[in-house]
């Protein structure tokens, strides 16, 4: 099963196989609540890998559970630890990126680029 782009669908890949993550009002809300942290500045956060693995398995469990699978936060941070935080560090910032824009590539400066 693929991501889908339209949707900001991102594919994370894990020692147990690749899972997708979709973001959904309910995945971001859950998201920022657990992080404590609203979701521009979660991707500040995570633009300057200032960010921890546990946050990291909350925007993976959050995002997978939107997309139909039922992992919690301590699944998604066991599958971390084993495939590793650089492998799955580049799918949860395009995620979380996606939520921010839309999935509209942005300057500098984070506005918008002219289509």
């Amino acid at each position: 099963m693929g991501g889908n782009p339209h949707r900001g669908e991102v594919e994370v890949p894990l020692k147990g196989g690749v899972v997708t993550l979709r973001p959904t009002w309910d995945s971001i809300a859950a998201i920022e609540q657990a992080c404590g942290l609203g979701l521009y500045n979660l991707a500040h956060k995570l633009a300057s890998r200032h960010i921890s693995s546990i946050d990291l398995s909350v925007v993976i469990a959050a995002g997978a559970t939107a997309a139909g699978a039922k992992m919690t936060p301590q699944a998604a941070l066991a599958q971390i630890l084993e495939t590793g935080v650089n492998a799955v560090y580049p799918a949860v910032l395009a995620f979380v990126t996606n939520a921010v824009t839309g999935g509209e590539e942005t300057t500098q400066s984070g506005e918008g680029k002219a289509s």
